[in-house]
């Protein structure tokens, strides 16, 4: 079995055992905490994917964290319409760059700011893995 199953929050996550390794590996040996402000911006991100999936599918979740993927899949029979996938597709960079505009504006943990930003940029280029 190369894969684990959780059930959070009545979504269906399945985390490959590599993915779990790498991250595991890349916190044992985060001294100065960029790594994990990272991670944090990346989860933040892909959770407000995952809330706006719900609020406006309702349907069951599947995530899947691989070593090189992270998919999020819905039921197949819901019936998606282009203004609910663009939503969908805006509010992880949406959440990031709103994070970016409050730590600035307050001023605290630039790096989190940062992260926020570069991953909200990086996520709205035009390839297809990405929310561009």
């Amino acid at each position: 079995m190369t894969t684990m199953c959780i059930k959070l929050a009545g979504l269906n996550v399945f985390i490959s055992y590599p993915f779990f390794a790498m991250l595991t590996f890349a916190l044992m040996f985060d001294a100065d905490g960029k790594k994990s402000l990272c991670i944090l911006a990346s989860a933040i991100h892909e959770l407000a994917h995952i809330v706006a999936m719900k609020g406006l599918y309702n349907s069951h979740i599947r995530i899947s964290l691989s070593l090189f993927d992270f998919c999020i899949a819905s039921d197949n029979d819901i019936k998606h319409t282009y203004s609910s996938d663009i939503i969908v597709s805006c509010v992880g960079p949406a959440a990031n760059f709103f994070l970016f505009a409050i730590f600035r504006f307050i001023g605290v943990c630039d790096t989190f700011a940062y992260a926020n930003l570069l991953l909200g940029i990086f996520n709205m280029l035009p390839l297809a893995s990405f929310d561009g």
